[in-house]
């Protein structure tokens, strides 16, 4: 699990920082960029609500919640959480929620409010078990096409970090990714993981004048297959 975990941070979105987030109350509270996030992972059965504040764009400087400000999910408050100084605010819940409504009150009282639902899902082909790693595969998930501002990210990891491959498909319309030769063959022979995430992209309404966005995710139970 520690191994699969780790290759997981190639496409889930964290945005990782070098330095400590600056207190919010030293920023023009109208420059706040806000990213919201509805994440499931079916091999916990949890939703997780997050949010992550910038100064500026979504690159800028971390921010930290103080004062009168904060960010509640479905009327729950989150709760402030710091990750080799990533610093982000969530609230979990048993099962899949598909939908919430993100708030966020700034130092000036003013409340913005985001709508966020995870509508598709997806799992792996029926009665996959197997993949031959001198041809080109092509990988047929179970679930509806893909729709505009959503991808599909497919990670195989071997018995070794370096092993890791990670695939990706975003046309509109896809129900499948063709996986290359010259990728499948750097996989080892033997059993592989196989961690499989649907994402979606929006651009959150309520907003300041930064400006703000939205993502989720679906992970279905990771997979392990033969490859030959």
């Amino acid at each position: 699990m520690k191994r699969i975990s780790t290759f997981l941070l190639l496409f889930i979105p964290l945005f990782w920082a070098c330095t400590p987030a600056e207190d919010i109350a030293g920023v023009d509270q109208d420059r706040v960029y806000v990213i919201y996030e509805l994440y499931y992972d079916a091999n916990f059965d949890k939703t997780f609500a997050k949010a992550y504040f910038r100064f500026g764009n979504e690159f800028g400087t971390q921010l930290k919640l103080s004062g009168t400000s904060q960010v509640t999910f479905d009327g729950g408050v989150m709760i402030e959480r710091n990750v080799l100084n990533l610093t982000y605010y969530e609230r979990e819940f048993a099962g899949l929620k598909s939908s919430g409504n993100f708030a966020w009150i700034d130092l000036n009282g003013n409340e913005y409010t985001n709508s966020v639902t995870i509508t598709n899902a997806i799992e792996y082909p029926a009665n996959f078990t197997s993949i031959n790693k001198n041809a080109a595969f092509t990988f047929i998930w179970q679930g509806a096409a893909l729709a505009a501002g959503e991808k599909v990210f497919l990670g195989i990891n071997g018995s070794d970090e370096a092993d890791a491959r990670l695939f990706t498909e975003e046309g509109v319309g896809a129900t499948e990714m063709v996986l290359p030769v010259n990728q499948l063959q750097q996989l080892p022979t033997g059993n592989v993981s196989m961690i499989l995430n649907r994402k979606r992209f929006g651009e959150a309404s309520q907003v300041t004048s930064a400006g703000g966005r939205w993502e989720t995710s679906y992970v279905p139970m990771h997979k392990t297959v033969q490859v030959q």
